[in-house]
């Protein structure tokens, strides 16, 4: 029996890709990178009026920066704060399908194609993580019809947060149109009920 030669990328099934298995993936990558960076910029809108409405630093002092503390903000949000909290099921269900997609974007966004997986037809994603002179790499496999189904759920998210915004929006403009005595009695109400 003879061996198969090493094509310097590890087991036998796994081998270079070749420019057709890497177009097939060109397409529902930019996709899924595309329409995430369309949610991250209306998370960052909600996340933004939030603070405006004084809402957010009840929430964390800070705004959050990454990703993954945007995530934890609105997590924390919709389970404790007035306004977000009547959005409660919807939220924590966001954020549940979110997860998984935002592994899968680091993942594309922070790795390198380095071979396909015959076996399970999939792509190997190496990522590079250099601390302390010392390299550590990790690889993930990820799939033609994983990417495009997180690209498709990443869309249908988008649309969430947006009907939230619209919901934020409206909130802010009963508030903005209230006189300063309707304002301080809403507070007081908030404030005896807990809420702020």
């Amino acid at each position: 029996m003879g061996r198969k030669p090493d094509t310097g990328v590890g087991p036998p099934h796994l081998k270079e890709i070749d420019n057709e298995t890497l177009e097939t993936f060109y397409q529902p990558i930019g996709k899924l990178m595309v329409s995430f960076a369309i949610f991250e910029t209306v998370l960052n809108h909600n996340i933004d009026m939030l603070y405006l409405m004084g809402e957010g630093r009840h929430i964390q002092a800070k705004k959050p920066r990454t990703l993954e503390e945007k995530r934890d903000f609105m997590k924390k949000g919709f389970a404790k704060r007035y306004y977000l909290s009547t959005h409660k099921e919807r939220g924590a269900k966001l954020i549940a399908e979110l997860n998984p997609i935002i592994d899968i974007r680091h993942t594309i966004a922070h790795g390198y194609i380095t071979a396909f997986d015959t076996k399970r037809n999939k792509v190997v994603f190496t990522m590079d993580d250099t601390r302390r002179n010392t390299t550590v790499q990790t690889k993930k496999l990820l799939g033609l019809n994983q990417i495009k189904k997180a690209a498709a759920d990443i869309h249908r998210l988008t649309w969430n947060l947006t009907s939230l915004a619209r919901f934020l929006h409206e909130i802010m403009r009963e508030l903005h149109e209230m006189t300063p005595e309707e304002l301080l009695k809403e507070l007081k109400e908030r404030a005896m009920e807990g809420k702020i």
